[in-house]
């Protein structure tokens, strides 16, 4: 871990402190715009409540008055055998905000390059409007709104290189973006399956990739996070038209949880999204292994069933990646799974073979 790496994490552990010591900051946050609100179509199941999204719903959420995280995850997998995740994370607080990217290249299911640094406020910006972030006056993370407002489609380009490991990749959703938001805290799902084309690079070495990816975000991460839950499942099934993101959430007990504990959006290549209510959910964990100082599970087990909906899929591990520790996310694995089973929406059926997928297991504690 470099110097910068361990500033950074120095100043997340004041940030800490301050929260334990401090009042409740539950009522400070942000109101929803309401024009935005009423513009959208709603899906309500329950405690779920999934909202179609704007472009300002994958924008910076701005400082808030407690400290909190908030953060732009992209993945990729690439037909020439390789897989790549880039990611942006903001730690914000009364107007403090420092910026993390990482870059995360892999070869089959083996980390070949693992990159991040940290970034002053004075060297970077981001847009409470759309998605969009540059640093050092060049953009990294660029939403094409032209593209959004003729024709209704959501295309970034990725473009950052840290020491010597890059990608410049253009993602374009072909499903339909939501959003899932409480009280306290916010997920945007922008692309649940998108194409993916462009480069990565590797010590002056430019390969050209295409494939399929991914996009979320999530926005007002903080202390209190791990206080209603102590960990997370998260993951998607992605077949070739048909593509779930879904999460099972473990409750602290601390405080009341305003996640839903299981959740389940499908997607379609149609334009639409379809809300599986949590009692339709069931998910369990198994074949627990000893590794990195804990006791882990290597294989899952997911069913839905509602209405013309049916996913049934045992996901496998065939490798997976420990991230460096951090305060806000004091365990975190990225596995790759082999997915078997079957997921099927009205007259649309498919069936998974052994595909590789990605999914993560975060815990606090």
């Amino acid at each position: 871990m470099n110097n910068k790496t361990w500033w950074f994490h120095l100043i997340l552990v004041f940030c800490v402190l301050f929260t334990i010591v401090t009042p409740s900051f539950s009522t400070a946050i942000q109101g929803k715009n309401i024009f935005t609100t009423l513009m959208k179509k709603t899906q309500d199941l329950g405690s779920v409540s999934i909202d179609e999204i704007v472009p300002k719903d994958d924008a910076f959420h701005g400082t808030t008055s407690f400290p909190s995280v908030e953060w732009w995850y992209f993945d990729s997998m690439f037909v020439q055998n390789y897989s790549a995740h880039v990611g942006f994370k903001i730690i914000t607080y009364q107007g403090l905000n420092l910026l993390k990217p990482s870059i995360n290249i892999y070869q089959g299911t083996t980390l070949i390059a693992n990159e991040t640094k940290i970034i002053t406020p004075f060297d970077f910006k981001t847009s409470q409007d759309q998605p969009y972030i540059e640093i050092h006056s060049t953009p990294v993370m660029k939403f094409n709104k032209t593209n959004y407002e003729k024709n209704g489609e959501w295309e970034y380009y990725i473009c950052y290189e840290i020491d010597g490991v890059g990608v410049d990749l253009q993602f374009i959703s072909e499903t339909k973006g939501w959003r899932y938001e409480t009280s306290h805290e916010g997920w945007t799902v922008a692309i649940p399956q998108g194409k993916v084309s462009g480069t990565i690079s590797l010590n002056d070495t430019e390969i050209k990739v295409n494939g399929r990816g991914y996009h979320d975000h999530n926005w007002n991460f903080s202390l209190k996070t791990p206080a209603r839950g102590w960990s997370w499942y998260w993951g998607k099934i992605t077949g070739e038209t048909l593509n779930l993101a879904w999460a099972e959430i473990k409750e602290t007990g601390i405080l009341p949880q305003t996640f839903s504990d299981k959740l389940g959006v499908l997607n379609t290549q149609q334009d639409e999204f379809v809300v599986i209510d949590p009692e339709h959910i069931k998910f369990s964990a198994e074949s627990f292994v000893f590794k990195d100082n804990r006791f882990i599970p290597t294989r899952f087990h997911l069913n839905l069933d509602q209405d013309d909906v049916f996913i049934d899929v045992t996901l496998t591990s065939v490798d997976l990646h420990r991230s460096d520790p951090s305060v806000m996310t004091l365990h975190y694995w990225r596995y790759f799974v082999s997915v078997t089973g079957t997921i099927s929406y009205k007259d649309t059926t498919e069936y998974l073979d052994g595909k590789l997928q990605i999914m993560e297991y975060m815990r606090f504690f």
